[in-house]
């Protein structure tokens, strides 16, 4: 048996939920069918007592808490009906909203190198010229301190594939 909303939820096969109710509703798929669910109106629901204010001493051996509701002694067809309609609405809270990002990922310069270049080597030479430019550029005014020229040394190289890495 189930309340209106849970019956929805149950039966329902157009929408998804958010995790917590998804994961119970596929438990209760799981373990029975859609079929064997029947409407049980909240009014009757022998477990909504306690937050109706049902306190512990007011629980007899007649109470439905123990008996459960009068409604189940009767013949099937005497059972109430619901005519719910399986639809949910999109506001409705346990509804998982759907939404679309458009994320456009922007690779770093290097990996643009990287492929630029034909060959681990190769990219380093231009990275010792890049330097060099780069230390031209920042001491044009300063006609003391002499630019590097000639092939890439060693130690250029070296520093150039630590800043590669």
């Amino acid at each position: 048996f189930a309340t209106g909303p849970i019956q929805k939820y149950i039966q329902n096969e157009d929408r998804r939920f958010t995790v917590y109710v998804g994961n119970r509703i596929a438990e209760i798929r799981k373990k029975s069918k859609v079929q064997q669910w029947r409407y049980f109106p909240s009014k009757e629901n022998p477990s909504d007592d306690a937050s109706r204010g049902l306190k512990p001493s007011e629980m007899t051996s007649e109470c439905r808490w123990l008996v459960g509701p009068s409604f189940l002694k009767g013949p099937e067809s005497s059972w109430a009906q619901t005519n719910l309609r399986k639809y949910i609405e999109e506001e409705h809270p346990e509804i998982l909203i759907q939404s679309n990002v458009v994320v456009e990922v922007k690779r770093p310069a290097i990996y643009e190198l990287l492929e630029r270049y034909s060959s681990w080597n190769v990219l380093k030479a231009k990275i010792v010229w890049l330097t060099r430019f780069a230390f031209l550029l920042s001491h044009r005014l300063h006609r003391s301190h002499i630019c590097p020229l000639g092939k890439p040394t060693i130690p250029e190289l070296e520093n150039a594939e630590n800043d590669i890495i």
